[in-house]
């Protein structure tokens, strides 16, 4: 292989010099725009907000772009996507508003990222009602506390005579029993030795029409 003249050489030094030149700049020019990060940054008992102003503090000084929302925020699709975040924090990851589900979902679907901190994901949803932030829990004793304006069926006297039973297999113990409840006496259907092909089932009729 013949060696490189030396005007061939000073070219190739000459080229080198300009692109350490010129790339720099046209890097800077080029550079991808930050990263957008947005953290969920609401009243819910539990959420340490002071974590969250402290994680969105630090990313801002790392050069990323930082957006606090809401929990209505998080699931507003118009508010909170992947047109508009690339990745969605969760200082305390178990509380959850479940209200959010449907939307942060989409957002991981289409390419979104998820930072969780603080424990087990979504084992903690809440929601907002009555102006207040409740739990599981706490959602289910609101629905109890709601007066019931008509009853189908009513157990708390424990007669299951009404609910019939249907099967192809009468041998099998299955039967119908009225049971402790958390509201109440409800009914517990015991269905005993079902197999394939097999069938138990219980009814019985409203004894009048509801409003």
């Amino acid at each position: 292989m013949p060696l490189p003249s030396r005007t061939s050489s000073l070219a190739g030094l000459a080229l080198l010099c300009a692109l350490l030149v010129v790339t720099p700049h046209a890097l800077r020019a080029q550079a991808p725009a930050p990263l957008r990060v947005a953290v969920l940054d609401d009243d819910i008992p539990g959420l340490d907000r002071a974590l969250a102003e402290f994680l969105a503090a630090e990313l801002s000084a790392a050069g990323v772009t930082v957006t606090h929302l809401t929990a209505a925020e998080l699931a507003d699709a118009q508010v909170f996507g992947r047109d508009t975040q690339d990745v969605l924090l969760l200082a305390n990851s178990p509380l959850f508003p479940g209200q959010a589900r449907a939307n942060v979902t989409r957002f991981l679907e289409a390419g979104g990222h998820l930072v969780l901190l603080g424990g087990h994901a979504y084992s903690t949803p809440v929601c907002r009602a009555r102006g207040e932030w409740r739990d599981r829990e706490g959602f289910v004793e609101l629905l109890r506390a709601i007066p019931t304006a008509t009853p189908l069926f009513s157990f708390n006297d424990g007669d299951v005579s009404g609910w019939g039973r249907g099967t192809n297999k009468p041998e099998h113990p299955s039967r119908a029993v009225a049971a402790p409840g958390p509201g109440g006496q409800c009914l517990c259907l015991e269905l005993k030795g079902l197999g394939q092909w097999q069938w138990d089932v219980y009814a019985a009729t409203i004894a009048a029409s509801p409003p």
